[in-house]
């Protein structure tokens, strides 16, 4: 399915950039990089996850840099690679804030300025669970030296603080607390975070994506009890959390035929169909047309797959839909896309019809990225 690129992103794009040779999505990475790039010299990025060591970041030793740059060739992350790879079980989201992080202090020329900006942000870093001495940040060898050889990272959150500790040598602990706040660990500001979505999303092909819909051994799904609406004794719910409020969840639903179990897609259950089509990406592939609202009150519109669309969000989003009208020539609901590392929501608002719900047909969809999660109840039964 052929995707519509629009120019005025990459426009967008340009306005937060300024080297000449590199795009980046933000001006944090840009200055990192440019930076790093009077020290270390880079001449080419060959991969799209190129790390390299630098012998003179650090005087005496020798630091590994990561620069990663996604399928546009932009590049969306630079840092200190510090964990091996056989160690790196952790967060994607965390460990790349992290790599950021350490890189920045290694960089900077006024490590109390750096750190002062680092509290505002209410980042605080800490050893062996107490304030650590500036002086130790100041001498960028033995700060270094503190970390470069360690067992990973342990992850604690509670609520929305994060307490995430770097296992050192001779058991030291490096520890970062934080909130679980998008602009911070990302290093973007709104409008570089919808600026790369918009862009990484209209490019976006899905990998790999099960055929197969009919689902054996699923004894633990509930059967439907009491419901005016259907007309069949054997459908079951695989009951989802909810976000919020209750309309909002993850339930899917099954028609049982002896000990197999299939997923609903059929008119005679309008309701659970809609749901189940946007809970299960693999049921159809749907043509969607996007129209997605930017920093601004600019607006990107393109087309993709749903099957392209959800395998997008699969690894780091938890999905909840809802219903708001349920017409044949009118099925409109809400999808929500939750970020729980980083505590932030997209926003769908889906409209179709039962036709092309049925036959692969076409799918409306407006999306408001980075939406504070309490405006959720506002939003679920505006006017769209």
């Amino acid at each position: 399915m052929c995707k519509n690129i629009v120019i005025g992103i990459i426009v967008l794009l340009s306005n937060i950039v300024g080297n000449a040779q590199e795009l980046f999505y933000s001006q944090k990475d840009e200055a990192l990089y440019i930076t790093l790039n009077s020290v270390c010299h880079i001449d080419t990025i060959p991969t799209n996850k190129y790390s390299f060591p630098c012998a003179k970041l650090v005087k005496g030793d020798v630091v590994n840099i990561i620069i990663c740059k996604d399928d546009n060739n932009i590049i969306e992350h630079i840092g200190c690679k510090f964990i091996p790879d056989s160690l790196n079980l952790a967060s994607n989201q965390i460990t790349r804030f992290l790599e950021r992080e350490l890189l920045e202090i290694l960089l900077s020329d006024d490590v109390q300025k750096t750190m002062k900006i680092n509290h505002d942000n209410n980042l605080f870093i800490l050893l062996n669970d107490d304030t650590i001495p500036i002086d130790l940040i100041e001498d960028k060898s033995r700060f270094f030296t503190l970390w470069k050889s360690n067992n990973g990272i342990i992850i604690n959150r509670e609520n929305n603080n994060y307490k995430v500790t770097i296992l050192c040598a001779n058991d030291q602990n490096l520890t970062f607390v934080f909130q679980a706040d998008v602009s911070l660990i990302s290093g973007m500001n709104k409008k570089e975070l919808e600026i790369k979505l918009a862009l990484q999303l209209s490019n976006y092909y899905a990998k790999d994506i099960a055929d197969s819909i009919s689902i054996s051994n699923l004894d633990y799904l509930q059967y439907l009890h009491n419901s005016d609406s259907l007309c069949h004794d054997s459908v079951f719910v695989d009951k989802g959390d909810s976000f919020v409020i209750p309309q909002i969840n993850g339930d899917m639903y099954y028609l049982k035929n002896d000990t197999i179990y299939t997923p609903v897609l059929d008119t005679s259950y309008m309701a659970i169909s809609f749901s189940n089509a946007i809970l299960m990406p693999n049921l159809k592939n749907y043509y969607i047309e996007i129209e997605h609202s930017l920093y601004g009150y600019k607006k990107q519109i393109f087309t993709m797959s749903s099957q392209d669309f959800f395998d997008f969000f699969a690894k780091e989003f938890e999905k909840y839909f809802g219903i708001e009208t349920l017409e044949k020539d009118k099925l409109t609901g809400t999808l929500v896309l939750y970020n729980h590392e980083a505590e932030y929501i997209h926003i769908a608002f889906i409209s179709t019809t039962l036709d092309d719900l049925m036959n692969e047909g076409k799918i409306y969809l407006k999306l408001s990225s980075y939406i504070p999660q309490h405006n959720i109840k506002t939003l679920f039964g505006k006017d769209k």
